[in-house]
């Protein structure tokens, strides 16, 4: 039916001159009721326009500049597909949270976008987010230890990482390119069971290339939800130059998607739109025309003219996205021929295509060949409104986030001064041609070309019939000084008596030639991305040695003293982190708000007398980065935590040297004294005291080297100031040289001292016993005095062992007066202390000291003055002076 149409239209609008308005007018209806005549009458009415002139005809159609730079939301989705070297940032079809990082619920965002509706022939691993390329990196292998990486293809973008956590990455993706036949397994897993959000498995996305993009959450590394630009290669094509089995040279074949592989040429693109494109069979967009009225040496021609080589990158290439619910194939094949400099014509159905510089002539005349006998016309000028001399361009410009981005001005001043000092500036969008230097090259020519003014028409003989629109031909002609000069067939018209009408257009190989050192004109790429201050550094960090004074300032605590520049902009608060020195084990982490203060005392956790080292860094008010300063070594002085400081050790001392004095020399003297007053006639003694009376008791025997005896003494002498009563027993038994021995002295004494009475009692028991070299003592000793300026009172309970290598001893000592500080105390001296309801015989519940450690299993205590508690494992500390709990794993 179509083809019919067609011949229909031909015959009235090439053959007949007078045809009827109607019968025209209802036919041009027809075809422009569809896709394909919309094309023919198109291709018909702008081939005898220049290129410029042709792109700056309006389209029917308003094209979107540039790509789709942010990503879609919502299910009402226009289908759209990617063809060549193009980006997007697609369509968002499926976003959750999961996971949960150190206590932090939902860390992990995934994110299902599509990037084309059809399949594609890959994805690059160079992706645009927030204006900052960024690369996902495959040769990293799979990131399990990430919370973000998504199963088997997840792989990560270098630059989400951070230096604390090696190995770790923030940011995924998993890229689909040819769409899928079975759902995606950690999708499945993981939202598998999301309620009103799940991912069940009718989610496949069959021929959908889309993404799976994954991110943990991190407030240095994300400002929002991560969104990106992706590039895209698009679709794979049909490219019957590597099909054999229709005169090219491969193993494609129409129909056969499997064969396709991706192109990004311009003609490899409009002969599949022209033919079709199609998905499992069903044509999606284009024209289905077939392959016979496509003919292969003019789009082999046409290909290859975009292949060639133009210092190192080939002549044309381009990228686009269609969307065939908005754009109809004409206008997107239009925008197609923008890209590669390109012409279409429609010749009875059949349809050829020009790109780049003219053919080389294939028909020749001169103006003998002009038939005088039918009208001529010149037109060698046009219009200044279609009379241009420079040409503005945009683009999308990878390098800058595939924004539109301006060329450089494209200006001949040769032709401004020709066109009276007026700059005509024609201004084009390239929504197709991601490629500076390639549109540098297609403004160059579209001003040389629009220069070619002169437009003939005249009639030609019957054996120009061979030609065709689009065809070259050379015409020297005297009369308009023209030699082999070359014009393009833009129309023909055969006519009644077999003569050719044509119209011709001036063409000019040398418009579409490029020498780079003369034609390129210099362009830049501005920085990209968001304007991020430097890091700051922090300004005079310090770390010295300190301590925590008492209210009488006395150190108490080991400290360090940290100190910066404070008079900072945008800075909230300073971070410190302590380590030990020899090991690098974090110890303590801390801020302050007070930055204008410039220092910090800290003592949390820290220990008298240990290497630690310190670093620190400012927190901004704004996420802009703050770095660490270096570590800095510091000492902390040897101050001890000390539950005794507030006991005054000096007296305790005196007290314990009074103990040893009392216990052991003075009782041993006392003793001997005793002995020697009551047994011995001494003239001195007996003097001093006036009146004396002894009484005296011994017994003793013996038996070979062993031997026993007893003696006892009572001395009672008074004077006219002082009295004394003594009483003094000895047991001893021996053998050789060893020896028990046990004593008992009872001593009182009262004496007048100016005029005061000062009285006094006494009382020693002691025992010992020597084998060899091991001996064992105990002495028990009381004494209390009292005179008119107080009481006193001390008692003394000591053993002892010795073996000549280890000497132990345990005491217990008890101190009471009237006064001095303190009155009264108690002081036990032993290796290990028992305190229990022993005597009943059990012991469940002791109170034991040993070690210098106090140990009991329950205590029923009011009030705790503590500077530490922890658990027996040390994996829980409450530090009470620190005002903190720190509980380990």
């Amino acid at each position: 039916m179509l083809n019919l149409i067609f011949w229909t239209a031909w015959f009235f609008l090439a053959s007949t001159s007078f045809a009827l308005a109607g019968p025209v007018a209802a036919l041009v209806g027809l075809l422009t009721s569809t896709a394909i005549g919309k094309l023919i009458l198109t291709v018909a009415l702008k081939i005898g326009l220049s290129l410029l002139q042709r792109i700056l005809t309006d389209n029917e159609e308003p094209q979107q500049p540039g790509i789709k730079t942010s990503i879609g939301l919502g299910g009402d989705k226009s289908m759209s597909f990617i063809v060549g070297t193009y980006a997007t940032a697609g369509h968002l079809v499926y976003a959750n949270t999961w996971g949960k990082v150190r206590s932090t619920p939902n860390a992990g965002i995934a994110q299902v976008i599509s990037v084309s509706d059809l399949p594609v022939s890959g994805i690059s691993n160079e992706v645009w987010m927030r204006g900052r390329k960024i690369n996902r990196d495959p040769g990293l292998g799979d990131r399990p230890g990430s919370l973000a990486w998504f199963g088997s293809g997840s792989y990560p973008f270098t630059e989400f990482t951070h230096g604390d956590h090696p190995g770790i990455y923030w940011l995924f993706a998993k890229y689909v390119a040819g769409g899928s036949d079975t759902p995606d397994p950690t999708l499945l897993s993981t939202f598998g069971a999301a309620g009103d959000r799940a991912w069940d498995n009718g989610m496949i996305g069959r021929g959908v290339a889309h993404v799976i993009f994954t991110a943990e959450f991190n407030r240095d590394l994300f400002r929002g939800v991560p969104e990106a630009i992706w590039q895209v290669s698009g679709l794979p094509l049909y490219d019957p130059r590597k099909d054999s089995s229709v005169g090219g040279a491969g193993i494609q074949r129409w129909g056969e998607a499997d064969t396709y592989a991706f192109s990004d040429n311009p003609a490899v693109i409009i002969f599949n739109i022209l033919r079709g494109i199609h998905f499992e069979g069903e044509l999606v967009f284009g024209g289905g025309i077939p392959a016979s009225r496509l003919p292969l040496s003019s789009w082999f021609a046409a290909m290859n003219e975009c292949d060639m080589l133009v210092d190192g990158e080939r002549q044309f290439r381009c990228g686009y996205e269609i969307k065939p619910f908005e754009q109809s194939p004409l206008a997107v094949i239009e925008e197609l021929l923008k890209s590669c400099n390109g012409r279409m014509a429609e010749i009875g159905g059949v349809y050829k295509i020009h790109v780049g510089a003219p053919a080389l002539p294939s028909y020749f005349f001169t103006d003998e060949s002009i038939a005088i006998t039918e009208d001529q016309s010149c037109d060698p000028f046009p219009g200044l409104e279609q009379t241009y001399n420079g040409v503005s361009a945009t683009y999308p410009e990878p390098e800058t986030a595939w924004s539109m981005k301006d060329a450089p001005l494209r200006i001949s001043q040769d032709y401004v001064d020709a066109d009276d000092g007026r700059e005509l500036i024609a201004s084009v969008e390239f929504n197709a041609v991601p490629f500076p230097i390639q549109v540098q090259r297609l403004q160059k020519a579209l001003m040389e070309d629009n220069r070619r003014f002169r437009r003939h028409r005249h009639t030609l003989p019957p054996e120009a019939w061979l030609l065709e629109p689009l065809d070259t031909a050379a015409w020297t002609s005297a009369r308009n000084g023209y030699v082999d000069k070359l014009f393009l067939i833009s129309s023909m018209d055969d006519l009644e008596n077999s003569n050719q009408a044509v119209s011709i257009q001036e063409i000019d190989p040398s418009d579409y030639a490029w020498t780079p050192a003369t034609d390129e004109l210099p362009y830049s790429i501005g920085p990209m991305g968001p304007i991020e201050p430097a890091p700051q550094v922090i300004y005079d960090w310090t770390a010295d040695p300190a301590t925590v004074p008492d209210n009488d300032g006395k150190p108490r605590r080991p400290a360090i003293l940290l100190g910066w520049y404070g008079d900072i902009q945008d800075t909230k608060g300073v971070e410190f982190e302590v380590r030990l020195a020899t090991t690098g084990e974090t110890v303590y982490r801390g801020r302050t708000d007070q930055v204008l203060v410039g220092q910090l005392l800290i003592s949390q956790g820290l220990l008298p007398a240990m290497d630690y080292e310190v670093r620190g860094r400012y927190l901004p008010y704004s996420n802009r980065r703050s770095l660490w300063s270096g570590w800095l070594a510091v000492r902390t002085p040897n101050v001890k935590f000390d539950v005794y400081l507030d006991l005054d050790f000096d007296s305790l001392n005196e007290a314990i040297g009074d103990r040893t004095e009392f216990v052991e020399y003075n009782t041993r003297e006392t003793i001997e004294r005793a002995l020697d007053n009551a047994t011995k006639d001494m003239g001195d003694f007996d003097q001093q005291y006036g009146q004396v009376q002894r009484l005296r008791r011994e017994a003793a025997v013996s038996y070979a080297n062993l031997t026993a005896s007893y003696q006892e003494a009572v001395l009672v002498v008074a004077n006219e100031t002082s009295a004394l009563a003594q009483r003094l027993e000895i047991l001893e038994v021996t053998i050789d040289e060893d020896i028990a021995e046990a004593v008992d002295l009872l001593t009182t004494e009262i004496e007048i001292i100016d005029g005061q009475v000062v009285a006094l009692s006494d009382a020693i028991t002691q025992v010992s016993t020597k084998v060899d070299d091991v001996s064992a003592n105990g002495t028990f000793r009381v004494q209390a005095g009292a005179s008119p300026g107080g009481g006193w009172a001390r008692a003394v309970l000591q053993v002892s062992a010795d073996d000549g290598v280890t000497f132990e001893q345990a005491s217990i000592y008890l101190d009471a007066r009237t006064s001095g500080s303190p009155r009264s105390r108690v002081v036990l001296d032993a290796e290990t202390l028992y305190f229990g309801d022993l005597g009943s015989g059990s012991i469940v519940n002791p109170l034991i000291y040993s070690a210098g450690v106090w140990r009991m299993n329950v205590a029923n205590i009011g009030t705790v003055n503590s500077g530490l508690v922890q658990s027996n494992d040390g994996k829980m500390r409450i530090e009470l002076d620190n005002n903190r709990i720190l509980v380990a794993d």
